[in-house]
């Protein structure tokens, strides 16, 4: 996706993705500078499994908010 972006002119191009491993989330984005590839971890918590868990709640959407917030900038 990086790679179309940049084709279409975008050079500052900048593309977010989410990874789930069972109920591990992290949240990535990707960008080129000078030339080289760049991955950043920016977030990363765990789904709610029990109902003892439901505090994460305020965690998980305010990691999906940033990602969000990112994309829209």
């Amino acid at each position: 996706m990086l790679n179309a972006l940049i084709d279409l002119g975008m050079e500052d191009a900048n593309v977010f993705g989410i990874l789930v491993k069972g109920l591990a989330v992290s949240t990535f984005a990707m960008d080129m500078k000078a030339q080289v590839y760049r991955m950043i971890q920016l977030e990363s918590f765990t789904l709610v499994s029990i109902r003892s868990q439901l505090g994460v709640f305020p965690t998980l959407f305010g990691v999906l908010l940033h990602v969000k917030v990112n994309i829209t900038e």
